[in-house]
């Protein structure tokens, strides 16, 4: 949740495009529940590389949008 309020508030900040922002925030969110529904429904260790695999996408999600935030903010060189 931190990371979702986090990467929210670096967005605005940096006044990235609220298009990009909110389809940043489902494709998080969507991450997010289908990690929870993986992790609920997992029996075996192959699964759980897949668990692994939806985890990291949902946490590249807000480093992306930080990375991008700061790059706005810096500004041209």
């Amino acid at each position: 949740l931190i990371c979702f309020l986090l990467h929210k508030l670096a967005g605005n900040l940096a006044k990235l495009p609220a298009k990009d922002l909110n389809w940043l925030a489902f494709d998080y969110l969507s991450a997010r529940v289908l990690y929870t529904m993986v992790y609920m429904g997992v029996k075996s260790e192959a699964a759980s590389y897949l668990r692994t695999g939806i985890w990291a996408w949902s946490i590249s999600v807000p480093i992306w949008v930080l990375c991008k935030s700061a790059n706005a903010l810096q500004g041209p060189e």
